[in-house]
């Protein structure tokens, strides 16, 4: 009998645990063992003229929510995962782009909502910020936690066991 294939997830948790058990569920042997842990940053919050609030992650969407009970706002999110925990923490109103940056510009251009406000990393993929101005939209960003570089002991002990590598974001 041949075994499992072994898969590393090095992605940050907890989406690590959710990726695993999607492994699991595919026959597959995952190993968890994250490359970046997610840290919150020290931040304030200023929602004064905010008409609307776009989140490129769901890391984004828990450091928001874990600092502000408001969920009032209409919600932009970058893909179904972000939409997903938007909704997991009490967004009402939420609208989903097609999973990168520049769709969810185009989405909330669209839309035109008035003043966006996105939480995000401290070093994001992208700046969506950026991207909105450049289609006439008013928007600023608030860093409200980092991804900081982990060291995967176990995975790199284990690298002749393991077939294949899950990679989740550019700095991973």
């Amino acid at each position: 009998m041949i075994p499992p294939a072994r898969v590393w997830v090095t992605r940050a948790e907890p989406g690590a645990a959710a990726t695993a058990g999607r492994l699991r569920d595919l026959g597959l042997d995952p190993l968890t063992d994250p490359v970046l842990e997610v840290r919150p940053l020290e931040a304030s919050i200023d929602l004064a003229g905010v008409d609307a609030l776009a989140f490129t992650s769901a890391n984004a969407v828990r450091a928001f929510a874990d600092r502000w009970a408001e969920r009032a706002h209409p919600v932009f999110a970058v893909g179904e995962a972000s939409a997903a925990a938007a909704r997991l923490a009490g967004f009402r109103q939420v609208d989903t782009a097609d999973g990168d940056v520049q769709a969810l510009a185009r989405r909330i251009a669209e839309a035109r909502p008035g003043l966006v406000l996105n939480p995000a990393a401290a070093e994001p993929a992208a700046d969506l910020v950026a991207l909105l101005a450049e289609r006439g939209v008013e928007a600023r960003s608030v860093a409200l936690y980092e991804t900081v570089d982990r060291d995967p002991a176990t995975a790199l002990a284990r690298l002749g066991e393991i077939n294949w590598v899950l990679v989740h974001s550019p700095k991973a």
